[in-house]
């Protein structure tokens, strides 16, 4: 999604596109016995369009729910498509510190304000790459198959993407978003919705950098290879190592380094 808007350049006054960024509130609402609760769950600043992947991967991601039915229903408040309830079973068992945190995550952070990062280095499943090691000219295709579906990007040069490939390099799903952390919800949460968790023996390409959040993400979806345009951070790699994801960090079309568990990838 994104608008038009006046700017003056060098060659005077002109039109230019831009990705739109709103916020998003989301409401979790349960039933008890004593009567409907509604906790105040976050606000994230994203661009408006698959908001529904979005905050099933979020609440997937931030261990609300474990599955998609979970959740029993989504909706949007009426007028006003920046405000979302979700209503969750009865049956699922909520932490009250996710409450703690501070509620507001901006495009570039969706963990900021989280009580405690080492709450986050908890043991997750390992992933499953239960396939021969993924060929380093196949590896280094995604990304310029990842760019032609970029329509935001191309048109606003403003917009991340996360991308998912199957084991022969093709593309099965690709989302953008302002946010990093926001595409990658999108397509978790799509994985969701379609009964597609764990992702074994899938790859996963992100533009920017691999901040510990996208592991962190990848690794609760079971995500085995993760690859990025840009470099990872120092948590990133300590997260990769105990997940068992491959992490592939500076991708382009004649090289890449490999960060963590490099034995899936063959020369």
């Amino acid at each position: 999604m994104f608008q038009e808007v006046s700017v003056r350049s060098q060659e005077g006054l002109k039109k230019d596109l831009v990705a739109v960024e709103e916020p998003l509130a989301i409401t979790l609402i349960q039933e008890r016995a004593e009567g409907c609760e509604e906790h105040p769950f976050a606000i994230t600043m994203r661009t408006p369009g698959n908001d529904y992947e979005l905050v099933m991967g979020l609440l997937f991601t931030e261990g609300v729910v474990s599955a998609a039915s979970d959740v029993q229903a989504m909706a949007c408040l009426e007028g006003d498509e920046n405000v979302m309830t979700v209503r969750l079973l009865p049956s699922v068992a909520i932490d009250p510190d996710l409450f703690r945190r501070s509620v507001t995550a901006t495009s570039a952070c969706g963990l900021c304000g989280r009580v405690a990062i080492d709450n986050l280095l908890a043991d997750y499943p390992k992933a499953v790459w239960s396939l021969p090691p993924l060929k380093a000219s196949l590896l280094c295709q995604l990304p310029s198959v990842a760019q032609e579906a970029q329509e935001l990007f191309r048109t606003t040069a403003c917009a991340h993407s996360s991308a998912l490939f199957d084991p022969h390099g093709r593309l099965i799903k690709l989302f953008e978003d302002v946010g990093r952390h926001n595409a990658m919800d999108k397509l978790i949460g799509w994985a969701a919705i379609n009964d597609q968790l764990p992702l074994e023996n899938r790859i996963a390409l992100c533009s920017g950098r691999l901040a510990f959040e996208l592991v962190q993400k990848s690794a609760r979806a079971g995500i085995p290879i993760l690859a990025a345009v840009g470099a990872p951070t120092s948590l990133a790699v300590e997260l990769a190592e105990r997940t068992g994801i491959t992490l592939v960090g500076f991708l382009r079309q004649d090289r890449f380094n490999v960060y963590a568990h490099s034995e899936r990838i063959s020369c």
